[in-house]
């Protein structure tokens, strides 16, 4: 991606946290920042996931899929470089993984499903 990129309109945001919600639910699990390597697969953290999907949503999916590789042998910095260069907030982003983190790994998942429609319920007026 670009270093800093343009920044995400709201309606853009709603749908990076959209896909963001649907692609922790699809990993169904979600271990603490940045993420681990499970069974040979990158599993994320919710910052890295949101990362991920606005790289995608951006248009480059094989920069999404090499962030994803990457990210598991890195460190919040990494996801919030990255962030920054796809046009992210960077604040949110750190947010997310600061929130990721400290909540407890049995009800992480819902908790983050939950923060990120919560986040999305107001850019969608």
């Amino acid at each position: 991606m670009t270093p800093n990129a343009r920044p995400f309109r709201p309606h853009e945001m709603s749908t990076v946290f959209a896909r963001t919600e649907h692609a922790l639910a699809a990993q169904g699990w979600v271990p603490a920042s940045p993420g681990i390597e499970r069974a040979g697969q990158p599993v994320l953290c919710a910052g890295a996931m949101l990362v991920r999907e606005a790289m995608a949503l951006r248009g480059s999916p094989a920069a999404a899929a090499e962030f994803e590789r990457k990210v598991v042998q890195r460190d919040r910095a990494f996801i919030c470089e990255a962030a920054r260069d796809v046009g992210l907030d960077v604040d949110v982003v750190r947010q997310r993984i600061a929130a990721n983190d400290r909540v407890d790994g049995d009800v992480r998942l819902g908790a983050m499903i939950d923060q990120l429609r919560e986040l999305r319920a107001p850019l969608a007026r």
